[in-house]
C-alpha cells in the first residue's frame, strides 16, 4: 500500500521508522524466497542449494505460526 499510495497516505505520517523500514524488508525478502522457492521443482533440493533462505524461510513460517497467522 505504501508503494501504491504513499507513506503519509498509509501511515498518517511523512516518515517510516527504522523498524518498519526493517519490517517492510524482512517481509519482502521472505516474499522473493518463497517465490523462488514455488519456481523449483523440489523444496529438498532448493533448500540444499540455499541453504540460508531455507533457513530464513522456515524461521519466518515458525514466526507466524507461533503468532497465529498461519496454521502450521
Amino acid at each position: 500500500m505504501i508503494d501504491r499510495f504513499g507513506v503519509h497516505a498509509v501511515m498518517g505520517r511523512p516518515y517510516l521508522g527504522a523498524l518498519e523500514i526493517k519490517n517492510i524488508y524482512s517481509a519482502e525478502k521472505v516474499l522473493q524466497i518463497y517465490r523462488e522457492k514455488e519456481r523449483s521443482s523440489s523444496w529438498a533440493e532448493w533448500a540444499m542449494s540455499n541453504p540460508e533462505d531455507a533457513a530464513y524461510l522456515a524461521r519466518a513460517i515458525k514466526a507466524a505460526e507461533e503468532e497465529g497467522l498461519i496454521s502450521g
